[in-house]
């Protein structure tokens, strides 16, 4: 397979390798900043707008988790380990992905590899 050719063909596979490691890594960065906000802040860090994005989609999220461990979020005293626990586990979850894509590219390549001309340059016809 030529090299162009190879390329051409893993790169739907990159695209994909690169999406779900950055959606991961947003995951893993809204949880700790979902945690940081439980602790004292300004009140109007709660009015900027990726702030506000973020609370609406994590804040759910971090319910719906806490609710299976029987807890409450947000927490009604103190704070809550949820959002760093979560951030955790995203991070676990981003390290076996990568460890998933990353054999996959291996794959890739031993595929490319095995489609190479011989030393000679020429293919025989079958």
């Amino acid at each position: 397979m030529d090299k162009a050719l190879h390329t051409a063909a893993s790169f739907p596979f990159r695209v994909l390798c690169w999406l779900i490691d950055m959606f991961l890594l947003a995951a893993l960065f809204g949880f700790v900043i979902l945690f940081i906000l439980q602790f004292t802040h300004s009140p109007k860090l709660l009015h900027w707008g990726w702030i506000v994005g973020l609370k609406r989609v994590g804040d759910p999220v971090l319910a719906e988790i806490s609710s299976w461990v029987r807890m409450d979020w947000p927490a009604d005293m103190g704070f809550s380990f949820i959002p760093i626990v979560m951030a955790f586990f995203t991070w676990l979850v981003n390290i076996a992905v990568d460890g998933i894509f990353l054999k996959g590219s291996s794959i890739f390549s031993k595929i490319g590899r095995s489609f190479q001309p011989p030393a000679g340059g020429r293919i025989r016809p079958l």
